[in-house]
Formats: structure tokens, sequence, C-alpha cells
């Protein structure tokens, strides 16, 4: 049973100004009324029309790829913390990461009871990936999936629910 944290620098185009997000707090949100051209994409990038929420950027994308510990279509965003211990990658890891990379383990600690509170829907995500594949990533969303968040013990985590059926794997964020 292994947890993968699959990136950091995450952000999310929201389909309009997210609610529950307190001013200043970790979140930085940018509005426009006009198509802006992503940085840092790979191909010609994506553009953007909506607010964007952008975590900090230690927080990691946190995933169960097998659905044990965690439900596989929720996908957790946070702070972690990694350890010097080294972890042996399972098939999924060393799919994603691919054969070279040198995993440790890490500290993540999920309020998966919550109560977790809607911020909105995002209808795309941006992030930077670890592993084989580690440069900057977006994945469009064809219908919009609802983000949560929920703060505990002074931490707030997000949570993106993505549709039963939904598909992730070693490319990424395949479906929806």
């Amino acid at each position: 049973m292994t947890i993968l944290i699959k990136g950091d620098h995450v952000r999310f185009e929201m389909t309009e100004q997210p609610f529950n997000v307190m001013p200043g707090a970790f979140e930085e949100i940018r509005a426009s009324s006009k198509v802006r051209r992503v940085r840092g994409a790979k191909e010609k990038g994506p553009t953007t029309t909506g607010p964007i929420l952008t975590l900090p950027e230690h927080y990691g994308i946190i995933h169960d790829p097998e659905g044990f510990q965690l439900p596989f279509c929720d996908v957790y965003f946070g702070p972690f913390e990694v350890t010097q211990q080294k972890a042996q990658l399972t098939k999924k890891a060393k799919a994603y990461f691919g054969r070279g990379y040198e995993g440790h383990r890490a500290i993540v600690d999920i309020p998966v009871q919550g109560p977790w509170e809607p911020v909105g829907e995002t209808i795309q995500i941006f992030y930077k990936r670890r592993g084989k594949d580690q440069r900057k990533f977006f994945h469009p969303k064809k219908q919009p999936v609802p983000l949560s968040r929920c703060t505990s013990r002074g931490v707030t985590h997000y949570r993106m629910e993505l549709p039963n059926g939904c598909q992730l794997d070693d490319r990424g964020f395949v479906w929806p």
C-alpha cells in the first residue's frame, strides 16, 4: 500500500471566484476577464479565462493509486514531510516516476473525515510533476470538478473529487 506525492506547485483554474477561501492566508487568487497564456507549459500551452487558485508551492499532490487508504478518485493537496528513509517503489510508482527514481518515505496527515467545505469547481489543473517527466503539466477538464478544503489543527488541505470511473495513471490526470 503506497500513497504517492505526484507533484507540487499546484494551481487550479476555477469556473468562478472561489468561496470559503481566507484572503491572505494560503491562497493567491487572480481573476481576469481576458484570456491569458500560462507560463512554463511545455507545448504552446493552455489558455485560461477563469480565476486562478494557487496553492503554496510546497503543497503536494497526494494520491493512492490502489485506492486502499484513500478513495481512488479523490486527489488531495497539502503539506508533506519527506524523510531520509528510502522507499521501495511499487509497480505503479515505477511507472509514474520512472525506474531510476529514488523514492523516500514521506509523512502526510490528511483529515479524510473532514469536515470538508466547498471551494468551487475547477476546470483545469496545473502542476510540476516529479520523476521521469519532471516538468510543468496542465490538464483541462471536460467537465467541472468539485474542489473542497478542510482546515484541521491549523493546516489546510484541499480535495479534488473526480467522478467515479476517473482515470489517473502514469500519464497523470487522464479522465475527466
